[in-house]
């Protein structure tokens, strides 16, 4: 058996007058390929709902191997490369 890393929760919150708010849990990927994938979507989609351009992209990214950046991003410049790296919170420890 393998050790895994503890993984919480993400997701938006249902807030209605009169009751509790409640998490909506976002299903995230087993593997880190895929985590990183959901992440960078679910930005990309945030981004054009709000109709904030993100990287000007002209087509979609393109996830690359591992020992690499994890995504090209072809925008109107040219290549772009992004690596999401964890963010460490007040108390030291890592989240994606």
């Amino acid at each position: 058996m393998t050790h895994r890393k503890p993984r919480g929760l993400n997701g938006p919150l249902r807030v209605t007058t009169g009751a509790k708010a409640e998490l909506l849990p976002n299903e995230l990927p087993a593997d880190k390929a895929g985590i990183e994938r959901a992440i960078l979507n679910g930005a990309l989609v945030a981004s054009s709902t709000q109709q904030i351009p993100l990287y000007e992209l002209v087509s979609g990214p393109e996830q690359n191997g591992e020992n690499n950046f994890d995504f090209t991003l072809p925008t109107s410049t040219g290549n772009e490369y992004l690596a999401p790296r964890p963010k460490r919170n007040r108390a030291g420890s890592r989240a994606l």
